[in-house]
């Protein structure tokens, strides 16, 4: 759901590429999720702003550590991914619109 400058929505993600501990490995974050989406410098940046599981916030100590991982890191690292992503000069989302500029 695009929600004015932000994409909300549900989301299952691998605790092992959010955070760089052998014991989360095989272990997922399931839950509601707000992203800010942007790029900088010509790359795609993703960042969580928001996470609830089953209704309530993540702990503030958890979301600090959260917004700092831009979640598009790994798509950039892969091989059908990144070219597609390169050709990417600008990613935005305003008044309930993702706005995408090709190079």
């Amino acid at each position: 759901e695009i929600d004015g400058d932000r994409i909300r929505g549900d989301a299952s993600v691998p605790l092992d590429q959010i955070v760089d501990a052998g014991f989360l490995k095989g272990r997922w974050l399931n839950g509601s999720v707000g992203l800010s989406v942007s790029t900088v410098a010509g790359r795609l940046v993703v960042f969580m702003d928001e996470l609830s599981v089953r209704g309530k916030p993540v702990p503030e100590q958890m979301m600090r550590m959260l917004r700092t991982k831009n979640l598009a890191e790994k798509a950039l690292e892969n091989p059908k991914a990144a070219p597609v992503l390169r050709r990417i000069e600008s990613v935005r989302v305003e008044d309930g619109r993702i706005v995408i500029s090709a190079k």
